[in-house]
């Protein structure tokens, strides 16, 4: 999904997830500089946003 977000220069919208599954999703994305991640909604609904990073 980073690589569709780096790709469209959209923003991406996972489906909801329990925390553990999105902390491990962070952590490895945290690791591409070609894109940011947070998490919006509440639980049980919160999800995942990938943004491409701008420049």
């Amino acid at each position: 999904m980073a690589d569709k977000t780096v790709k469209t220069r959209r923003v991406v919208h996972l489906e909801p997830m329990p925390s553990f599954e999105r902390k491990t999703i962070h952590a490895i994305l945290s690791e591409d500089k070609r894109v940011e991640t947070h998490s919006e909604g509440r639980e049980p609904y919160r999800y995942i946003v990938i943004k491409p990073v701008k420049g």
